[in-house]
């Protein structure tokens, strides 16, 4: 089955503006947690160090999201398994360069600052409050693990 012209300009200008979207809400829990955290002089270019490292990766994976362009017809399983690991290499190698800057930033902070660091209000971009899962640095989300959506309970049927 072929999309139509017209479905793919639209599809693809909504994928742009959730990468954007995802892209700017990386950038604002950023923001927020520097503000959360009242870092010491200190503190301040260990953070920005880590901030830098996890904003490059975001501005990447922006760069990567938008060049996405629709497919002609819905992708295999097979496409769409390439396209999962393809997310899990890139999400790894993302993490790979930010555990050196995260790990100076947090072994630099206080208890209090740690536990704002990890949350303790379900607002806060990283903590318990996310469910059952690890913390997620800000920036993460299920578009990150394509295939976690649609897991768990199917829907009730239609009444």
């Amino acid at each position: 089955m072929q999309m139509r012209p017209a479905d793919k300009a639209e599809m693809q200008k909504h994928f742009e503006q959730m990468c954007s979207d995802r892209y700017a809400r990386t950038v604002g829990e950023m923001a927020f947690l520097e503000v959360r955290l009242a870092l010491s002089d200190k503190q301040r270019p260990l953070f920005d160090r880590w901030k830098s490292v996890k904003l490059a990766s975001a501005k990447a994976r922006l760069s990567e999201c938008a060049a996405h362009r629709p497919p002609d017809k819905p992708p295999s399983i097979v496409d769409l398994m390439k396209l999962e690991e393809s997310n899990i290499r890139a999400r790894l190698d993302d993490l790979e360069a930010e555990m050196p800057a995260l790990e100076a930033l947090f072994n630099s902070l206080g208890d209090e600052q740690k536990q704002a660091f990890e949350g303790g209000d379900p607002m806060a971009p990283m903590g318990p409050e996310r469910g059952s899962r690890p913390p997620m640095p800000p920036g993460d989300d299920c578009m990150a693990d394509p295939g976690a959506m649609g897991r768990g309970e199917p829907p009730p049927p239609p009444q």
